[in-house]
């Protein structure tokens, strides 16, 4: 464009481990080539199909979870996340062997932003709802990085309507306000 940027974007319908999802990204290239910032909208990901052949992602291999996702992101020029959105909805269920029961999950939905300034990862709101556990509420977790890895996370946590109904732990179901 005029402004010595490319705009570029890719709409496809892909495939995970035999699980069908949709695909749409858009980015914008500083005229040196680096990417300055983007939007993702991903439909229908299936977590535990994303595990099954995947050795960077089998740590979701219990969460059968089918997902959407939309985020947007700034990098700086030298490459780091100064801001992201992201917007995070889906249902499925949970298993959790040290409870001997799958957690069904009818809705979940989390909406969000990091502050790369501030290293701060800020969940505006998140929603959970299932039979066996349900809450709403939001949350901050401030992060320091090594080696551009998470060190330490000290997280903040505001919980409403939170209710867990699981034999295993409680007798009866419990609620907190």
């Amino acid at each position: 464009d005029q402004a010595g940027q490319f705009d570029s974007a890719l709409d496809a319908a892909v495939e995970i481990s035999g699980a069908p999802a949709r695909l749409s990204a858009r980015a914008v290239l500083r005229n040196d080539g680096t990417l300055q910032h983007g939007k993702i909208d991903l439909r229908g990901l299936d977590l535990a199909a994303l595990a099954a052949n995947s050795a960077n992602f089998a740590a979701l291999k219990s969460y059968a979870l089918k997902t959407d996702l939309t985020a947007s992101f700034a990098l700086s020029e030298q490459g780091n996340l100064i801001a992201a959105g992201f917007q995070l909805a889906g249902s499925g269920k949970i298993a959790t062997a040290p409870l001997k029961t799958d957690l069904h999950v009818n809705r979940f939905a989390v909406s969000g932003r990091y502050d790369g300034a501030r290293s701060r990862l800020i969940f505006d709101k998140f929603a959970l709802a299932g039979p066996e556990i349900s809450a709403t509420g939001k949350a901050e977790a401030d992060l320091t990085w090594e080696q551009g890895a998470v060190k330490t996370a000290g997280l903040s946590l505001d919980g409403r309507h939170v209710r867990v109904a699981l034999a295993a732990l409680f007798a009866d179901p419990v609620a907190l306000a």
